[in-house]
């Protein structure tokens, strides 16, 4: 594997399809991040995101147990939404697990997020599993 460009206890990003998608991993210790921890690592991402500019994201959510508070979930998608569209990001993939509270919570920032982005501007599924989600942004690249 690559080295990580950040890695911490509860996360690490590193690039994946020849610097084409930005592949996040988030740990189980996310279960007790503090809410200021979890706002800095957001700004980190969102950071690395700018820096880099991926066409597409990866988002490995399956151990996220962080509950993202509503009021998170609003400064979220205002602190992603601007940098996503700025920054050309093509395709969003999300990898959740299938019950748990804190997808939950994940879902309703993605409600959230979609309430800022105009219809086909940003292309954003869910997935259960990692492979189909990878796969799906392969493809999507590609057209």
């Amino acid at each position: 594997m690559k080295r990580p460009l950040h890695k911490s206890k509860y996360v690490y990003h590193r690039l994946i399809n020849n610097a084409q998608t930005l592949y996040t991993h988030w740990f189980a210790e996310t279960e007790f991040m503090p809410s200021q921890v979890f706002r800095q690592e957001m700004q980190i991402w969102q950071s690395i995101f700018v820096q880099y500019r991926p066409l597409a994201l990866f988002n490995q959510c399956q151990d996220f147990l962080y509950p993202i508070s509503p009021d998170e979930q609003v400064w979220l998608s205002q602190l992603l939404q601007p940098a996503f569209l700025k920054n050309d990001l093509r395709c969003y993939a999300h990898v959740v697990p299938e019950e748990s509270i804190s997808n939950i919570s994940v879902m309703q920032l993605f409600q959230e997020l979609e309430k800022l982005i105009e219809p086909g501007d940003l292309l954003i599924r869910h997935f259960h599993e990692e492979k189909p989600a990878l796969e799906w942004l392969e493809q999507t690249l590609v057209m």
